[in-house]
């Protein structure tokens, strides 16, 4: 059930660094506020992907349920 995957966790990382880009350089009504929530619900599924090797639609449930 455990497992470490490389491809998510460097996904992970992207989706991590372009959160802190948007929420540092984006001053604006549309996107920091609305793509950059959509983002955060995708950043939390593949951060709980990276650890968890279930099928994609538990864990995108879960990661709805936390946001």
């Amino acid at each position: 059930m455990f497992r470490f995957s490389s491809r998510y966790f460097i996904l992970t990382l992207v989706l991590f660094v372009l959160e802190v880009l948007i929420a540092a350089f984006m001053h604006d009504d549309f996107i920091r506020p609305t793509f950059g929530d959509f983002l955060v619900v995708i950043l939390k599924s593949c951060r709980l992907k990276t650890l968890i090797n279930a099928l994609y639609q538990p864990i995108a449930i879960a990661a709805l349920l936390i946001s």
